[in-house]
């Protein structure tokens, strides 16, 4: 049997035995507005202060995301978080990309996932596991 899995950009076809079981997952609509629920998150989080006041005007802020192995609408969160945090300069804010144990990503593989104007704007750096 020949199954199609998400995989990558384009998917993956994988053969299996007949006698494999498939459990295929649920349809979960998105959010209405997600960008709305996103900021109201950051303005009204449990148990913290919002974002905006724990990051204070002339502190350094670092904001880890994930590598490109790891599914994350980054293009569409980081714009939130980084609205939220307009009140500081781009050159207080650093994007650290987790890498694990994987390479790091090309610029191009950044711009893809982060946006052009991002990967301009904002420093950005790779954690490398075998780095002290």
């Amino acid at each position: 049997m020949k199954i199609r899995l998400a995989y990558g950009k384009s998917g993956l076809t994988v053969n299996f035995p007949d006698d494999v079981d498939v459990i295929t997952p649920t349809f979960a609509a998105g959010l209405p507005d997600e960008p709305a629920t996103l900021r109201e998150a950051l303005r009204h989080p449990l148990g913290t202060r919002p974002l905006r006041e724990l990051a204070a005007p002339g502190e350094d802020v670092v904001i880890v995301f994930p590598d490109r192995t790891r599914p994350m609408p980054l293009k569409r969160v980081l714009p939130v978080i980084l609205d939220e945090l307009s009140h500081l300069p781009p050159e207080k804010i650093t994007l650290l990309n987790a890498l694990g144990a994987h390479r790091p990503n090309t610029r191009a593989e950044l711009t893809d996932m982060l946006g052009a104007d991002m990967v301009q704007r904002y420093r950005i750096l790779q954690h490398r596991s075998e780095d002290r």
